[in-house]
This record gives structure tokens, sequence and C-alpha cells, in this order.
């Protein structure tokens, strides 16, 4: 059984009440739960185990399951707190916004003499607390106006293991993943021309979603063994 018992006592009790209420295994919550707890730290700490030696708080958690198998629900029950606060950083960026436009509309409009010397609105910036997008390009943008870090959610990640297949970009993204996963300063290039190259100082990236056996058997390549990124994942099979 999962050891619910060693997790803190919000986060125990939260899995067995919606274990018990879905009708799951607590592993099915419990894996995401910690994929969560660990995406709050994010970069704000790191674990020191020796002089030269320290760990990000990263956690990639994959829940094995067939279909039908209530990962969906449970997935959407540990997550609860996250998507929460996602939709109350999605109200207060609306009403930045609608602010800011306001405001530029009112700069617009003012005289050439005073708009030389007048400082331009700044548009708001919205808080993301987690991505479905798994391209390294577009988790590098988010990750540039959020530095604290992220978690990718991904009720089926096949998508994930699959992309690193695809050759022509797949391998420098797997090798970016394997870099992030460490809390490594990381640099992606882009095809934007306007800011081709972004780097990450000290990305933080944690994952939590599910696979059916089936599809991960089929998904998971020689690439991802050899290269170690395997070896980063937390599968659980239910």
């Amino acid at each position: 059984p999962f050891p619910t018992d060693t997790l803190p006592t919000a986060a125990a009790e939260h899995v067995r009440a919606h274990a018990a209420a879905i009708g799951v295994d607590e592993a099915m919550i419990a894996i995401p739960t910690l994929a969560a707890l660990a995406a709050a730290v994010g970069n704000a700490f790191r674990i020191q185990l020796k002089p030269t030696w320290t760990e990000a708080s990263t956690l990639w958690g994959v829940v094995v399951a067939p279909s039908g198998s209530g990962k969906s629900p449970s997935m959407d029950a540990a997550l609860r707190p996250i998507l929460d606060l996602e939709r109350a950083s999605f109200e207060k960026y609306e009403a930045e916004l609608t602010a800011y436009e306001a405001e530029l509309a009112d700069f617009q409009t003012l005289p050439k003499m005073v708009l030389r010397r007048a400082s331009k609105p700044t548009p708001p910036l919205l808080t993301r607390y987690r991505v479905g997008d798994t391209t390294v390009e577009s988790l590098g943008a988010v990750l540039g106006d959020n530095s604290r870090g992220v978690l990718l959610a991904r009720d089926e990640l096949a998508g994930w293991f699959g992309s690193f297949d695809r050759y022509a970009s797949g391998s420098g993204d797997l090798k970016a993943w394997i870099e992030m996963h460490g809390g490594k300063p990381t640099v992606i290039d882009r095809k934007s021309s306007r800011n081709p190259v972004i780097r990450i100082d000290r990305p933080s990236v944690n994952v939590s979603g599910t696979i059916q056996p089936e599809v991960l058997r089929d998904q998971m390549s020689k690439a991802h063994f050899a290269s170690g990124f395997a070896a980063r994942l937390l599968f659980c099979e239910p």
C-alpha cells in the first residue's frame, strides 16, 4: 500500500478522503498530490546533501493505469488546490488587463509633447501555476515570466513521451528536459526572431500525469533509457 501516513497531515487527509470518495487506490491521489506539493516549493528551496551537492524540488509522477480506472477524477481531485490558484490568477489578470487597456487608450490620446515625457503603461503579467503544452519552446516562454516554476499536468502523457522521438528537434528537447529536472541553467532556442534565445537560470518544472500500460510500452524508446530520462520518472501502477 502507498505509505499515506508519511505525508503531512493535511495532504494525507486529502488523499484518504478523495480516494475513498472516488473508490480508487490512495496512490492514484497521492502521486499527483506529491507533484503538486513539489511544484509549490518550486525553486524557492534546494536540499543540500553535501557541500557541493544540492538537489531541486522536482518530482515527475506518472500514474500507469488502464482506461476506466478512475485516472482522470483522481488527478482532478489531487490538483484541485492548483486549479483554484489558477482560476484566481486568471480573474486577477483579466481585471488588470481591462485597467491596462483603459490606461493605454488614455495614454494614446495625450498630446505629442506630453507623450514624449510620459511613461507608457506596462501590460500585466499572468501568474502561471500549470502548463499543458509539452514543447520546450513554449515552456521556456512561460518560465521566463514565472521564474519560481510551474507544474506540467497532463491527463494523458503519451504526447510528452512521443515528442522526444521526433528527432528533428526531439533529441534536443530530451536533453533540455533532463537539465530542467536537475534545476540546471537551460538555454532554449526559439524560432522567434525577436527573442531567439531564452536562458532559464533555475528552471523548475514538476510533472503530473497518467498513461495507459499499453501506450507506455509503445511510447518509451531506447533513447528514454539511454539518456537517463526514464530514471527520473516516478512510475506508479496501483
